[in-house]
């Protein structure tokens, strides 16, 4: 169900709330103590396993994990000067 012209209300719920998946069904890319937090990777992997039009996202992430950290370090990506890694 969508929300007039909006995000299905399941995306809305979880981009609100956050990932409720406890289960590590891949290892997180970056390694152990890595940039990015194991939190941040089961959101990924829920939303990649949850919702449709995210599939394959975290298999993707994986594959382009240094332009990623890129993004992550640069303290303006919103700038429109990086290049975002995949369909993504």
């Amino acid at each position: 169900m969508k929300d007039e012209g909006g995000l299905p209300i399941a995306e809305v719920r979880f981009f609100m709330a956050g990932a409720t998946q406890v289960d590590m069904t891949k290892p997180n890319p970056t390694g152990e103590n890595g940039w990015l937090l194991d939190k941040a990777w089961l959101s990924f992997l829920e939303m990649s396993s949850r919702f449709p039009v995210f599939h394959g996202f975290d298999d993707e992430f994986a594959a382009n994990i240094d332009k990623w950290e890129e993004i992550y370090n640069n303290l303006k990506p919103q700038s429109g000067k990086l290049i975002w890694p995949g369909k993504w």
